[in-house]
């Protein structure tokens, strides 16, 4: 039985950046970027990303953290453990 996840064309355009700008949060929960980010780096309509994002989270590859101030964070699962 394979684990294997079907990601979209948009879906890793978002991995791909996130792999970049979280880089330097790898090992730590944390996050400073929130989907009006990626957005506004990738030139994408935010809804769009939240899509993409909400996708990634279902497959288990994302999470998002409330920060409090209306825009979640997004994150890699368990990127505390990398």
């Amino acid at each position: 039985m394979s684990n294997q996840v079907n990601i979209t064309p948009l879906e890793s355009q978002v991995i791909e950046y996130l792999n970049k700008a979280l880089a330097p949060y790898f090992g730590e929960f944390f996050s400073d970027i929130d989907c009006n980010d990626i957005a506004n780096d990738l030139g994408i309509n935010v809804n769009i990303i939240k899509g993409a994002v909400g996708s990634l989270v279902k497959k288990g590859i994302l999470e998002t953290e409330e920060t409090g101030t209306g825009f979640d964070v997004v994150l890699f699962k368990d990127q505390e453990e990398r």
